[in-house]
């Protein structure tokens, strides 16, 4: 990211929350440094705490982007890629289909309308 930032004649700056609790502390530290912008990971706490993110990015304003879709959803400027909540539905009535004995090789074929085979 940095040689991108580079080429676009950007500066990058990285901050980390590890933790919901230094999810303020970021953004407060991407304040003072002047930020505009801020593009949220993907990862697992910051979509459980897309809202909260999405409302301090807000509150700092800041424009945000990320890679979890639902990030738009929860008050974000821009979130893009898979719906992770449609796979996890689809994941659960395939193991419901399993678990009432269904052949796995049968279950294995059956994909969403619109998907291409591997």
């Amino acid at each position: 990211m940095q040689s991108t930032a580079a080429w676009f004649k950007n500066r990058l700056s990285m901050f980390e929350a590890r933790t919901p609790a230094e999810l303020a502390g970021f953004l407060d530290k991407a304040e003072r440094a002047r930020c505009d912008t801020a593009l949220v990971q993907g990862d697992t706490m910051f979509a459980v705490n897309a809202r909260a993110v999405a409302e301090s990015t807000l509150k700092h304003r800041l424009v945000s982007a990320s890679a979890i879709n639902e990030y738009a959803d929860a008050g974000g400027v821009i979130g893009y890629g898979p719906y992770r909540l449609e796979g996890y539905r689809r994941a659960g009535a395939l193991v419901d289909k399993l678990l009432k004995g269904a052949n796995p090789v049968i279950c294995r074929s059956s994909r969403p309308p619109g998907s291409s085979s591997p």
